[in-house]
């Protein structure tokens, strides 16, 4: 998805990675990055928000990891845990904040 939203969250981020902040420069000397809905969108019976607050801006192997269920954001929006309930911290700007009912639903199920 490529929406104005999901560009504009890769804007404000420069495209790098809220895990690891890598960013990938492309041949063009653009760079690359994924938006990831926490929430999926198509999720049955009702999908998440196509909105800031269910996005994350990734890098393809931390945007695979949070659709396998690998890494999630804790509860308290400061960290990622993964299945061994070892916590890193995830970078968030000030301005953009996750919807508490986004980091709830992704406990809910183990995989999408």
């Amino acid at each position: 998805r490529d929406n104005e939203k999901s560009r504009e969250l890769k804007r404000i981020y420069e495209n790098k990675c809220q895990v690891c902040n890598h960013r990938i420069q492309k041949p063009n000397n653009d760079y690359y990055s994924e938006v990831h809905h926490i929430w999926p969108l198509g999720k049955k019976p009702v999908g998440g928000d196509d909105d800031c607050e269910n996005m994350l801006v990734l890098c393809p192997n931390h945007h695979a990891e949070f659709d396998y269920g690998v890494i999630k954001i804790t509860k308290d929006k400061e960290n990622i845990i993964d299945e061994d309930k070892n916590t890193r911290k995830i970078f968030f700007r000030e301005d953009h904040i996750i919807a508490q009912k986004n980091i709830d639903q992704q406990f809910e199920d183990n995989v999408k």
